[in-house]
């Protein structure tokens, strides 16, 4: 956990990137007061231990964040192999490649861009190519409380994309040599194994990803009714799926244990099979967690010795820090853990509660308090990252868990009997029924009332006092002392002022954001009233929903209300009036002028803010957002300038 804080900490506190001479300090200090045995220094020791620990983490995480010196000013020429499977997309095809450079020592993965005209549908992980481009910055748009789509890549070692025309590269050959695209390969076959013997269209895609961990062919449908439902979880490979996994390898070569050497074999072979399928399924941050802990339980096993599960915990997560300290920031790698603490620590609680005779229904009875577990300990981190509550998770989980598991068991026997297509057929037929029969109970899930609570945001700190208080109940559960049921009670009045206040500040919050979009957006927020600015003759109603949708839900607005800017445009309401060009919001008077020489869109605007005394003393009052930054700010599209003129803010927005 010291490890891991450190980790944390360094987005926090600059002066830990000099981590390694702290480091090395308190090492020397160990190292002398070892040779000490008074009670005083073998306190200090082990204060000055705990510290290391904590140091330590920030240090490693340093040495693995640090951005790549790639010259990308000019085109250079590149070697690259393609390590996935090319995703259609609108314009594109997308796909992770990695590149190397010898002549300037670079060796990197990128996100490249394929053009639809070039031969990117036929390209497959392995091949090679040789190609002449500028690599790109990934960058994000910049608009408030969106994805920050750049730090999540980054994390991953991602810093730039390419775009590829059929005339930038030429395929050159095939490259095997990696693992993880001898597993790519291995993966692209068993899809294609199973579309070819009757599994194919929705059900395809979501047997796909549920074995195999293949996400990228979803259709954005089809998540939402698994997410509203509660039974996401199901399509990413987790702790689920190679426990089902574990479990049928086990039954199926029991009786190994019983020869000669047979329980050091069994051992073995179980634990490579796991990792085997955890590499096929693409490695995701729970699928390592669960690889792990069953290694730790196979090899407990083996050595007669079982395995404290928090123990396990803590050394899996330690150990997976180890090889990428960054897996830490990683949403499924949180999730996954703390469901899997809040079943170890609520699930016997929750079970002991009723004594259930009979057989059946005490396994319903397990699977619902398991889910009724792993929901209580995550829903802080769901809300935090997802803003919504799935009401019928428990329901959703009758279906899914044992569907998911016949899924399985039918898939793994499809590509099993693969060498007899007539078999095989049959197999893949009733894996289709089994999905199907899944996705026709979750579309029903669906349609009841109140599925999903929806738009709840809470900050970092709401989210921290939510987990904090879990633990103090759990806590006061145990022990039933008074100080740990005064401590629960501090920390929810704590979480109620925080809450008050935020709520507060978003009550009298004011604000105008200009939207980085391909026209002109703009927002003006008083307190939860909203008004929406654009262009009627590029207005789309579901690209705008998707643009403002992050800021209504963080800042907990109302349904806005649209007023299209056109010509003699005339508005009037509490907070905001148009006559013309000019706007005038919260007592501040805003010209909007298009350029004279502009036809065709997007047009140049320039917006004029009549400032009462200076922008200092306008900011404390009313935040100006351009683009997702205060005042200034540069994309692909605009270049967003300021000046002063007369007493007035000038901003102007000038195509590239």
């Amino acid at each position: 956990m010291l490890f891991a804080a450190g980790i944390l900490c360094m987005d926090f506190f600059p002066w830990l990137q000099n981590s390694w001479l702290i480091l090395f300090v308190l090492l020397v200090i160990l190292f002398l007061l070892s040779r000490r045995n008074d009670y005083r220094s073998v306190t200090v020791t082990n204060y000055l231990f705990v510290f290391s620990l904590f140091v330590s983490g920030a240090w490693y995480a340093h040495r693995h964040i640090k951005e790549p010196s790639v010259q990308v000013a000019d085109k250079d020429f590149y070697s690259g192999i393609i390590q996935e499977k090319p995703v259609e997309k609108n314009r594109s095809f997308q796909t992770i490649m990695a590149i190397s450079n010898p002549a300037k020592g670079i060796r990197k993965k990128v996100i490249a861009y394929f053009s639809k005209q070039s031969e990117a549908k036929a390209l497959r992980p392995g091949t090679r190519i040789l190609f002449s481009a500028r690599l790109n910055p990934i960058k994000n748009k910049g608009n408030p409380y969106e994805f920050d789509y750049r730090a999540y890549m980054q994390k991953q070692g991602i810093w730039y994309s390419v775009y590829l025309r059929s005339r930038d590269y030429i395929i050159k050959d095939q490259s095997t040599n990696n693992l993880f695209i001898l597993a790519e390969k291995c993966r692209d076959h068993l899809l294609s194994t199973i579309q070819k013997h009757n599994v194919n269209g929705e059900e395809f895609t979501v047997v796909a990803a549920l074995t195999l961990g293949y996400r990228k062919e979803l259709n954005p449908e089809t998540k939402d009714y698994f997410a509203s439902s509660g039974a996401m979880h199901v399509l990413a490979v987790s702790g689920l799926h190679v426990g089902i996994i574990y479990f049928m390898f086990t039954f199926l070569f029991s009786p190994l244990r019983n020869k000669k050497y047979g329980r050091i074999f069994y051992t073995f072979l179980i634990a490579a099979l796991i990792w085997i399928y955890a590499i096929l399924s693409g490695l995701s941050p729970s699928v390592q967690r669960a690889a792990v802990m069953f290694t730790f339980i196979l090899t407990g096993q083996d050595l007669n010795r079982p395995s404290n599960i928090f123990n396990s915990l803590a050394a899996s997560a330690f150990l997976l820090m180890l090889f990428n300290p960054q897996i830490i920031y990683e949403t499924g790698f949180q999730l996954s853990y703390l469901a899997v603490t809040g079943i170890v620590l609520f699930q016997p609680l929750f079970y002991g509660m009723i004594e259930v005779k009979n057989f059946r229904v005490d396994k319903l009875w397990g699977l619902f308090t398991v889910s009724l577990a792993a929901q209580l300990a995550t829903f802080p981190l769901g809300l935090f990252y997802f803003s919504q509550f799935s009401n019928f998770f428990w329901l959703s989980n009758f279906i899914v868990i044992p569907a998911a598991t016949l899924i399985l068991g039918s898939t793994f026997l499809l590509l099993l009997f693969s060498p007899f297509p007539m078999v095989a057929d049959i197999t893949g037929g009733v894996t289709r029924r089994f999905t199907h029969i899944m996705l026709m109970c979750l579309k029903w899930i669906n349609t009841l009332p109140h599925v999903v609570t929806g738009n709840v945001s809470i900050n970092r700190t709401q989210a921290l006092f939510l987990l904090l208080i879990l633990g103090v109940i759990y806590w006061f559960i145990k022990s039933k002392t008074v100080s740990e049921l005064r401590l629960a009670l501090l920390l929810t009045g704590a979480l109620g002022l925080v809450s008050f206040a935020r709520n507060y500040q978003l009550l009298n919050q004011k604000k105008m954001i200009v939207y980085n979009s391909d026209y002109l957006v703009l927002h003006f927020i008083h307190g939860r009233h909203n008004y929406i600015l654009t262009d009627s003759v590029q207005y789309n109603q579901e690209q705008l929903n998707r643009l403002v949708q992050n800021v209504a839900i963080c800042l907990k607005l109302n349904e806005p209300r649209y007023v299209f800017i056109g010509k003699n445009a005339q508005f009037a309401h509490d907070e905001l009036a148009i006559r013309n060009d000019i706007i005038y919001f919260s007592g501040k008077r805003i010209q909007l002028m298009k350029h004279p020489e502009k036809v065709f869109y997007p047009v140049e605007y320039r917006i004029v803010f009549n400032l009462p005394v200076s922008l200092s003393a306008y900011l404390p009052d009313e935040t100006i957002i351009l683009a997702g930054k205060p005042c200034v700010f540069t994309n692909r599209k605009f270049n967003i300038y300021q000046t002063w003129f007369n007493g007035a803010f000038i901003t102007d927005f000038k195509e590239n």
